[in-house]
């Protein structure tokens, strides 16, 4: 029943990273993407759902009914997906992300994991950083883009991502007492990182 919280530098593989470990372990692989549509559709509709759990599986729909069976989402997103602003946004993450860790078995990339998810002995929080070339390169590979574009990705990526951690009280994501284990994918191959987590998770018995 084990949680793994990815936290990382846009481009240094995070992403590619938490897919690997969630087919190795059989985990469910939860990424913004999908966090993001939840928010947006709190008020689900059957397509939505059906569309997601082709993506995630039957818990997304356990999860979904648990957190509009309550009032959260009278209170906190109102009659129209427009009023879902940022703050209510973050008040649903900080319900929504223990729900799914409560859930056990699960990678969540990124979305304040690092200060949102409590520490018990379950969950591992992890956090990747790379030289900025390199995460320019992988960029690069991975979206097939120019070097400017995916160089300009990377500062706004990171932009966004220090102005929201900010807004969850995080000012240095960067700190390493935050987490398990803080890995340079510079110098630590994606293979290698999977299989220091890989040994950590199960050593641990989970």
């Amino acid at each position: 029943m084990a949680v793994i919280s990815i936290s990382r530098q846009f481009g240094a593989g995070g992403y590619t990273l938490g897919q690997a470990l969630a087919k190795q372990l059989g985990y469910k692989f939860v990424s913004r993407a999908i966090i993001n549509r939840m928010a947006r559709e709190a008020n689900v509709s059957r397509d939505w759902v059906e569309g997601v759990e082709k993506e995630a599986g039957g818990w997304v729909n356990r999860l979904t009914r648990f957190l509009v069976s309550s009032d959260f989402v009278e209170r906190h997103i109102g009659e129209s997906r427009s009023d879902f602003d940022e703050e209510r946004y973050i008040d649903f993450l900080k319900r929504l992300l223990p729900s799914m860790a409560a859930e056990g078995d699960i990678v969540i990339i990124g979305r304040g994991g690092q200060c949102i998810l409590p520490d018990s002995p379950d969950t591992f929080k992890f956090y990747l950083a790379a030289d900025f070339e390199e995460r320019v390169e992988f960029i690069q590979d991975t979206w097939k883009m120019e070097r400017e574009d995916a160089a300009r990705a990377i500062h706004a990526r990171q932009k966004r991502s220090d102005n929201f951690l900010k807004r969850l009280g995080l000012k240095r994501p960067d700190d390493p007492t935050l987490y398990h284990l803080v890995i340079n994918t510079s110098r630590v191959p994606l293979e290698q990182a999977e299989a220091l987590i890989l040994d950590l998770v199960r050593m641990a018995g989970r």
